[in-house]
């Protein structure tokens, strides 16, 4: 069987891992069917031939329990929203028949990266025309949902998936890209992907996002307001956000949150730590208070003697 229920669509072999690796891990667990689109080969990289790259993407996609990795094989540096490479997405999504895609940040300062966001969302409704492409035979599919993974730029997401049970293989499989991180034995280019510090980074940003729902770690995703699904079952419009908590991933339990309910938790974590210092204060003053007395009385007994 060469469908998917989820389809993560990234410029370079190494992106699904860094961004939304613990997603899919975990959607795996809950029964989906996962796959990974790799745009490129990865050749303009400062490090790793396209070979290395390759074998790399294969031993992460074992890591990550994925159904299917492929490369639409796209040029590196060269990504753009033009009919071709639309067309050639299409074909990928008619034959995949994803539900739910997961793909990079819209205004992503890599220009591959944000090109991507916007030729998966174009490709697709395109997928869903039945005279798009007709020379391919393919059938047209039902419009898949598409969720923008928090990355580059900070922004209050659509919603937060709890990845906690699922960070430790996250980044192992990060770690399968040996060529693109840290090598104390590298005498190739520094980059800032290999920097000793980089993939402590990495995880500090789940825990950060975790920390916005409470749980261990977690990652964010962004689903742009009044993007719709106008899927051929459904006899009304309906904001993409509530097709996705309402759709594929109703076995994910994800919290979502408003931007104003971040930003009320934030406020109560602030309110919860201010509490925990006046109650540090308060045992404090308790023992001085306690120290006090015990001083007082063994001066009264001095004094009276």
């Amino acid at each position: 069987m060469s469908q998917v229920d989820i389809l993560a669509i990234f410029a370079h072999p190494d992106d699904v891992e860094l961004t939304v690796g613990g997603t899919l891990l975990k959607m795996k667990s809950l029964g989906y069917r996962t796959g990974a689109l790799d745009v490129t080969r990865g050749e303009m990289g400062t490090r790793g031939t396209v070979e290395d790259r390759a074998a790399e993407a294969a031993d992460a996609a074992k890591i990550l329990q994925l159904n299917i990795r492929e490369n639409l094989g796209l040029a590196d540096g060269h990504v753009f929203v033009d009919d071709s490479s639309r067309t050639a997405m299409v074909r990928v999504l008619r034959r995949l028949k994803p539900k739910l895609l997961l793909t990079h940040q819209i205004k992503d300062p890599h220009p591959d990266h944000d090109h991507i966001a916007h030729l998966v969302r174009e490709s697709a409704r395109l997928a869903s025309m039945k005279n798009y492409d007709e020379e391919s035979g393919a059938d047209k599919i039902a419009v898949p949902m598409v969720a923008h993974n928090v990355f580059s730029r900070l922004v209050a997401p659509s919603f937060i998936v709890d990845v906690s049970d699922f960070l430790e293989e996250k980044m192992d499989a990060i770690r399968a890209h040996s060529s693109q991180f840290h090598d104390p034995n590298s005498s190739e280019p520094e980059t800032r992907l290999t920097a000793s510090g980089f993939l402590n980074e990495l995880e500090n940003r789940s825990r950060y996002f975790g920390s916005l729902i409470g749980v261990e770690a977690g990652r964010a995703f962004l689903c742009p307001r009044g993007f719709e699904h106008t899927g051929p079952d459904r006899s009304t419009h309906e904001t993409h956000e509530s097709i996705l908590l309402s759709g594929v991933m109703d076995k994910l339990q994800r919290t979502v949150l408003a931007p104003e309910e971040i930003e009320l938790r934030k406020k109560r974590s602030v309110l919860e730590r201010l509490k925990d210092r006046l109650a540090d204060r308060e045992e404090e003053m308790a023992d001085l208070r306690s120290e006090l007395e015990q001083f007082e009385a063994r001066y009264t007994m001095e004094v009276g003697r």
